[in-house]
C-alpha cells in the first residue's frame, strides 16, 4: 500500500506543522514574517516553512533562497505568477507536516501560535478537520488594532457546532487544517474574491463543527497598497462575490447542519461590503448593470426570512435596505412597534422582526448647568412619518423636543437614510445620579423607545467604551437590554424590550489626557489671556504644532475640511481672519490642534465623521477640549455662488 493510501492516523510525517507562505512581490515584508517564525516557542525542526514565489517581479525570491539558506526546515517553491490560490494549492502539495497552517508574506504570527495549534488540535482528535485561531488587524498607517466580531461566540478553546454557531463566519485564512496527502482540499484558483472562505466551508461541511485555538494569533497588516483596495480588481471580482453566494446558498438546502452558518455567511459578506463599500453591481453599460442586479437578487431572495431576520451582522438600516432593494419583501402594508421591538408586515404576506429605531447621540457637550445632547432617530417604524416628536423623561419630569427633518441625510453602514428626524436637548444639572429614557410619537406609531448609542463626531467628555464617556466629573452611560447585536449561543438575537437608557453619573477621578502636546496647547491659551508666556514652551509648541503660533499671537482662524470652494471663495475676504485647509496640515497633532483651537469649523460634507482630523479612537480621546468657549460649525456646502450665506450645520436643530 502507497503511503499517501495509508489511514491518517498510521501515516509518519517529518514534521508536525507546516506553514504555507505565499509570496507576490513580498520583498519589503517578508523578514516581518520569518521573524515571527523564528520566535515560536516549538522547536524549529517540529515544523517546516514552504515559501511559494508565485512569479514575483521584485527580489522576493533572491530573499526567500537567503532566508532558507540558513534555516533547515525552509523549503522554497517557484511558479509562474497564478495568483494567491495557486501558489498555496502548490504549498500544500507539497507539505511534509501533519497539519497545514496559512501565512501571507506580510502577515506574522504570535510567538506561541504553532506549538498551540497542534496541541489544541491533537486534543480535538477527530471531531473536526479544521481550527482557528484569533486575527487581529493591524492598520499600518495609525498602529490601530483590531478584532473581529467572530470572536464575540468563539471566546474559549474547544469546538464549537455551526448549527448552534452560526456567526462566526470563518472567511479569512487563519486556519489550520489536516494533511490528508492527495486528498487534502485545493482552493478554487483562479478567483479574485472570496477563495478563502469556500475553502474554509468546503472543510467544515463535512463534520459541520470548527474548533477554536485562543492561545495563537495572527497578525493582519492593512498595507495602504494593498490590491484587496483596487477599485478596478472589485469590478473583475463581482462574478467571483456572487458566484460564493449562489455556492453557499446551494449548501444551505443540501446540507441541513451548514444551513444557518452558510446563510449568515452570505449575509455576513453582504454586510462589511456595504459598510466598506464594495457591493459593486454597477459597471459596464445598462443592459450589464441591470443583469448584474437581476443576479445579486435571485441569489439573495433565496436566503429565507429567518436569516435575514437573525443577522447580528447586519443593522436593521442595511437589512430593510437590501431586501427592498433585490426584491426579497415586497411593500409594507404594516408597521407596528412596542416594547420588543419593531414588527413590518409586507403585501405579500411575510413578516420581519427588527430591533428597536435607533437613535444616535452624535453631540454631547458639557455645558453650565448640565449636557448639551443632539442626536437623531431613525428606523423602519419612523420611514413614512411625517412628524415625529421626541420626549425626553427623567424623574424629576419630562421635556419633548420637536425634531425637524428635510434633507439631512447621513449614512448608516454603507446605506444612505434619507428618513433621520434630529433634535437636540438639554440635560438637568445634577445633584444625585438619574436615569433618563427617551421615546417618540410619529404619525401614527408610538415608539417606546430606542436603541441608543454614541457616535461621538463631537464631544468634550473621554472616551471610554462603546457604552460609556466621561465629562469631567460626569459619565454619561447607554443601558438597558437594548442591543440587538447581543446573540446568545443559539445565535438568536436578542430584541430588548424598550430599547436603552441614558445613565447620569459622576466619577471619583478628573481624567488624565494623554496628548501632551495638545495638553501644552490648551494651557497656552490660557496663559495667551494672561500675558504668561514661556519662550521655550511657545518654540516647542511652534515646531510640533504649525498653528499653534497664530494661536498664541491671538489671531482667529477657521478651518476648512472638504470645502475647497467655500475656502477659495472666503479667502478673497479680508477680515482678518487666517482660513486652513484640514487636508494641508500634516501630522495628527497639528490636525487635532487646528481642530481644537479653531473658531470655526466648516465643512463641505454632510456627515460629521468624514470631517474627524485622525482615527476616531485619538479623537474620541481629546475632542473638544477646547470646550472653554463656544466653537462654530458650518455646513459651507459644494458649488455655492460666491459670497452666499453659510449654512448651519446639518446636524443644528
Amino acid at each position: 500500500m502507497a503511503e499517501g493510501s495509508l489511514p491518517l492516523e498510521d501515516r509518519v510525517f517529518e514534521y508536525c506543522m507546516s506553514v504555507i507562505v505565499p509570496m507576490y512581490n513580498s520583498q519589503e515584508f517578508l523578514r516581518r514574517s520569518v521573524a515571527s517564525l523564528d520566535a515560536q516557542t516549538v522547536d524549529q525542526q517540529a515544523f517546516e516553512v514552504v515559501l511559494v514565489d508565485d512569479g514575483s517581479t521584485d527580489g522576493s525570491l533572491a530573499l526567500a533562497r537567503e532566508l532558507a539558506a540558513t534555516r533547515p526546515n525552509y523549503v522554497v517553491l517557484s511558479q509562474e505568477n497564478g495568483g494567491v490560490s495557486a501558489a498555496r494549492n502548490a504549498g500544500i502539495r507539497a507539505a511534509r507536516g501533519r497539519y497545514l497552517m496559512f501565512l501571507d508574506a506580510d502577515d506574522t504570527l504570535s510567538a506561541p501560535s504553532i506549538e498551540a495549534l497542534v496541541r489544541a488540535f491533537d486534543e480535538f482528535g477527530d471531531a473536526v478537520d479544521l481550527v482557528t485561531y484569533p486575527l487581529t488587524y493591524v492598520t499600518v498607517a495609525t498602529g490601530h488594532r483590531s478584532r473581529h466580531r467572530r470572536y464575540e461566540w468563539l471566546d474559549h478553546t474547544g469546538v464549537y457546532d455551526l448549527a448552534e454557531y452560526p456567526f462566526v463566519a470563518q472567511s479569512s485564512i487563519n486556519v489550520c487544517i489536516r494533511n490528508h496527502g492527495e486528498r487534502t482540499p485545493l482552493l478554487e484558483e483562479g478567483r479574485a474574491f472570496a477563495e478563502d472562505q469556500l475553502f474554509n466551508t468546503t472543510v467544515l461541511a463535512n463534520k459541520c463543527r470548527l474548533g477554536f485555538c485562543s492561545k495563537a494569533s495572527y497578525m493582519y497588516y492593512r498595507e495602504p497598497t494593498s490590491v484587496t483596495m483596487a477599485p478596478d480588481r472589485l469590478e473583475r471580482g463581482f462574478d467571483d462575490v456572487v458566484s460564493s453566494y449562489e455556492q453557499l446558498i446551494t449548501l444551505a438546502s443540501e446540507n441541513g447542519g451548514m444551513a444557518r452558518y452558510a446563510y449568515a455567511l452570505v449575509l455576513y459578506n453582504l454586510s462589511w461590503q456595504l459598510n466598506e463599500h464594495k457591493l459593486l453591481p454597477d459597471f459596464g453599460d445598462a443592459s450589464t448593470c441591470e443583469a448584474n442586479y437581476e443576479r445579486l437578487g435571485a441569489a439573495l431572495r433565496r436566503v429565507p426570512l429567518w436569516a435575514w431576520e437573525e443577522n447580528p451582522y447586519l443593522s436593521d438600516v442595511q437589512r430593510l435596505w437590501l431586501m427592498r432593494r433585490f426584491g426579497v419583501v415586497g411593500e409594507t402594508r404594516e408597521v407596528s412597534c412596542d416594547g420588543g421591538g419593531t414588527r413590518l408586515r409586507f403585501a405579500d404576506g411575510g413578516e420581519l422582526a427588527l430591533g428597536m429605531p435607533s437613535m444616535r447621540l452624535y453631540w454631547a457637550v458639557r455645558r453650565e448647568g448640565g449636557l448639551e445632547l443632539r442626536g437623531c432617530v431613525y428606523g423602519p417604524a419612523l420611514d413614512s412619518a411625517r412628524n415625529v416628536t421626541v420626549f425626553l423623561r427623567w424623574e424629576s419630569g419630562a421635556r419633548s423636543v420637536c425634531a425637524t427633518c428635510g434633507g439631512r441625510a447621513f449614512e448608516d453602514k454603507g446605506v444612505r437614510v434619507e428618513a433621520a428626524w434630529h433634535f437636540r436637548a438639554v440635560l438637568p444639572g445634577m445633584e444625585r445620579p438619574y436615569e433618563v429614557r427617551m421615546d417618540a410619537m410619529t404619525d401614527d406609531v408610538w415608539v417606546p423607545g430606542f436603541q441608543m448609542h454614541f457616535d461621538m463626531c463631537r464631544s468634550n467628555g473621554r472616551y471610554i467604551n462603546v457604552y460609556t464617556r466621561e465629562f469631567g466629573d460626569r459619565r454619561l452611560v447607554v443601558v438597558g437590554a437594548g442591543d440587538r447585536g447581543a446573540v446568545g449561543a443559539g445565535g438568536r438575537s436578542a430584541v430588548g424590550a424598550g430599547g436603552s437608557r441614558l445613565r447620569i453619573g459622576t466619577v471619583r477621578d478628573l481624567p488624565t489626557w494623554t496628548m501632551p502636546v495638545v495638553r501644552l496647547l490648551m494651557e497656552r491659551r490660557e496663559r495667551t489671556r494672561t500675558g504668561n508666556f514661556d519662550a521655550r514652551e511657545v518654540a516647542l509648541l511652534r515646531a510640533k504644532v504649525p498653528v499653534a503660533l497664530r494661536l498664541l499671537r491671538g489671531q482667529r482662524f477657521w478651518l476648512y475640511v472638504g470645502a475647497r470652494e467655500a475656502l477659495a471663495r472666503d479667502e478673497r475676504r479680508f477680515d482678518g481672519i487666517v482660513r486652513l485647509d484640514l487636508d494641508e496640515l500634516e501630522g495628527v497633532v497639528a490636525r487635532v490642534a487646528a481642530f481644537l483651537g479653531a473658531e470655526k469649523i466648516l465643512s463641505g460634507e454632510l456627515e460629521f465623521e468624514g470631517m474627524l482630523p485622525c482615527d476616531r479612537s485619538t479623537w474620541e480621546r481629546v475632542a473638544d477640549l477646547s470646550g472653554m468657549r463656544e466653537q462654530g460649525f458650518c455646513y459651507a456646502g459644494a458649488g455655492g455662488a460666491a459670497g452666499a450665506e453659510l449654512l448651519g450645520t446639518p446636524y443644528d436643530a
